[in-house]
C-alpha cells in the first residue's frame, strides 16, 4: 500500500504542476513531460493492481480502458495526431462502458439505483439539451455525433453516480466516483471548445479528468 501512496503523492504533485504549464505555449515541453508522467503513473497503478489479484473480466476491461486512455493522452498532445488521440479515447470509453455492463449484470440493481441513474441523466443531459434548444450553446455541424457521444457518456457517468452511492465496497465507490468525474470533465471540455475559451475551464477539465482516471485505476486494487 505504501507503493500506491507514494505514487498518489507524486501524481498529485504532477497534476498541480500541470495546472501551471497546460495553458502556457512556451512551456509545452514541460506540459508533454508532465502529462506523460501522469498517464504512465495511472497505468502503472492499473497494471500492478489488476495483475496481482484474481483476473476478472470487468477488471481486464477497466485496465484496457486505462491503456487506451494512455495512448489518447499521448496523441492528443500534438495537432498532427489529435484525431488518433480522439480515436483511442473512444476505445477507452467503449471499454469502460463494457465494464459497467459486466458489473451491472453481476449485481442486484435496486429501484433506487435506477432512479438515481435516471435523475442524474435527466438533470445533466437534459440541462445540455435545454441550452442547445435555447441557443445558449451550439455544436454546429457536429451536433449529431457529439450529442450521441455525450448522451452515452452521460449515461455512463450517471451509472457511476449510482454505483458510488449504492455500491457495497471500496471498488464501486472509487470506480463510480471516477466515472462521475470523467463525465464532468467531458462537459467542461465541451464548454471550453464550444462556449467558454477560458483557461480556468480547460484547467478544471484536466483536474476532473486526471483525478477521475486515477480513481478508476486505483479501484482495481479492491
Amino acid at each position: 500500500m505504501i507503493f500506491y501512496i507514494i505514487i498518489g503523492c507524486v501524481y498529485a504533485v504532477a497534476l498541480i504542476t500541470y495546472f501551471f504549464v497546460e495553458t502556457k505555449p512556451r512551456l509545452f515541453a514541460a506540459r508533454v513531460t508532465d502529462k506523460i508522467v501522469m498517464a504512465t503513473l495511472y497505468l502503472i497503478v492499473a497494471a500492478s493492481a489488476v495483475f496481482t489479484k484474481a483476473i476478472e473480466l470487468y477488471k481486464i476491461l477497466i485496465f484496457t480502458a486505462c491503456c487506451f486512455a494512455w495512448f489518447g493522452d499521448l496523441f492528443l498532445l500534438f495537432k498532427k495526431t489529435f484525431g488518433v488521440g480522439v480515436f483511442f479515447f473512444l476505445l477507452s470509453n467503449l471499454a469502460v462502458i463494457s465494464a459497467e455492463i459486466v458489473i451491472l449484470a453481476n449485481m442486484q440493481v435496486s429501484g433506487g439505483f435506477i432512479w438515481v441513474t435516471a435523475l442524474a441523466f435527466i438533470a445533466v443531459y437534459g440541462g445540455l439539451a435545454v441550452m442547445q434548444i435555447t441557443k445558449f450553446c451550439s455544436f454546429g455541424k457536429y451536433i449529431v455525433p457529439l450529442n450521441i457521444y455525450i448522451s452515452v457518456m452521460t449515461l455512463s457517468g450517471s451509472i457511476g453516480v449510482a454505483l458510488a452511492i449504492f455500491g457495497t465496497g471500496v471498488f464501486t465507490a472509487l470506480f463510480g466516483t471516477g466515472l462521475t468525474l470523467f463525465m464532468i470533465s467531458d462537459y467542461l471540455l465541451g464548454a471550453y471548445l464550444f462556449k467558454f475559451k477560458v483557461n480556468k475551464v480547460l484547467i478544471s477539465n484536466s483536474a476532473f479528468y486526471f483525478t477521475g482516471i486515477f480513481l478508476i485505476a486505483l479501484s482495481l486494487l479492491f
